[in-house]
């Protein structure tokens, strides 16, 4: 797989069903599954990575992964698993802004 990085920010939404609006430019550089991950179960900002090797336990001690479908039938959308509903990344509801981290990504809440 090649090196991708992700540079900029956009805002996007969750909708009713906590699926989250990938934009066009972060959805094309994806083909494959997504690993979402908190780094503690409370407080953290959710990431995305694009592999689950990128997010080793000895990098992450607090990690919480779940494993998601990068694209759900070209709708550019992946699921919020329950566990990262209470997230500091959706505190203003389920607005967000996703912020390219290099080679992750980060939601960020947005009011």
């Amino acid at each position: 797989m090649e090196n991708i990085k992700f540079l900029g920010q956009w805002p996007s939404l969750v909708d009713s069903k906590w699926r989250l609006k990938l934009p066009i430019k972060v959805a094309e550089k994806l083909n494959t599954d997504l690993v979402l991950v908190k780094r503690n179960k409370e407080d953290d900002c959710v990431e995305i990575h694009l592999k689950l090797s990128d997010t080793r336990k000895e990098d992450f001690p607090w990690v919480f992964k779940e494993r998601v479908q990068g694209k759900d039938n070209k709708m550019r959308r992946i699921l919020i698993p329950k566990e990262f509903r209470d997230s500091v990344s959706f505190y203003f509801g389920k607005r967000v802004t996703i912020a390219g981290h290099g080679g992750h990504l980060k939601l960020w809440p947005r009011p």
